[in-house]
């Protein structure tokens, strides 16, 4: 799946890590030298567990960046790892400040990872479908119309959900280049005409959000439409 264009979700998840990270290595070594370290080996350990999570940070980050379906667990590992580190300090010294703090980290964690899971598995990321052959596919019951710089592309609505969905197209993707298109949906001969954002692309299709500036029907108006017939689901 090849990500075209990314939300402030990514980039919030991205602020959100390296905060975090920032957050462990400041908290550590404001307490570095308070701690009373009884062998050099505690000492040792103690630096090693805050170098650890850097080959893992730089993983994390180019993983949320391409979108891939690991980073779910990478995420849930990093914070892990970092909220253990911050919370050990408290067993070499107990601080009111330090434990508020990392209970507002920890929540921040688990608020984060559910925000990147659902996001990650969005249906304009996933299309629904393993192949191009619709044999032994579900049936495809909405067609879709794109009109971009004169070419006429159609095609299938095979995912959808609240905040966009997944077209199979029928033509050749390669001409297609506008990052705002118009699409028609089709239902019940009834079309509905917006204003979509492509956000990825496959040998399949193209993953579409909502356009902000969109003076037609809004994708929401669609899917309700689509909820309420059960059309897919």
């Amino acid at each position: 799946m090849k990500i075209l264009s990314r939300t402030t979700v990514v980039y919030n998840t991205i602020i959100f890590v390296l905060f975090s990270y920032a957050y462990a290595i400041l908290l550590s070594w404001s307490n570095i030298f308070e701690l009373n370290f009884n062998s050099i080996y505690q000492l040792i350990e103690y630096r090693l567990n805050g170098s650890i999570t850097i080959p893992l940070l730089t993983i994390l980050i180019i993983s949320i960046y391409k979108q891939y379906k690991f980073s779910v667990i990478l995420l849930i590992i990093y914070l892990l790892i970092l909220n253990y580190y911050s919370n050990s300090i408290i067993f070499y010294r107990f601080d009111k400040i330090i434990l508020l703090s990392n209970i507002l980290v920890i929540l921040s964690s688990y608020y984060f990872v559910e925000l990147w899971s659902r996001y990650i598995g969005l249906s304009p990321f996933n299309p629904g479908i393993k192949s191009n052959n619709v044999i032994n596919e579900r049936t495809f019951k909405i067609k879709v119309n794109i009109v971009s710089k004169g070419i006429n592309y159609k095609g299938d609505l095979v995912n959808y959900d609240s905040e966009g969905c997944f077209v199979k197209l029928n033509e050749n993707l390669a001409s297609l280049s506008q990052k705002v298109i118009d699409i028609n949906f089709i239902i019940n001969k009834r079309v509905l005409n917006t204003k979509m954002k492509i956000v990825s692309k496959n040998s399949l299709g193209i993953g579409l959000i909502e356009h902000v500036n969109n003076d037609t029907f809004l994708w929401y108006d669609i899917y309700e439409v689509l909820f309420k017939r059960r059309y897919l689901k």
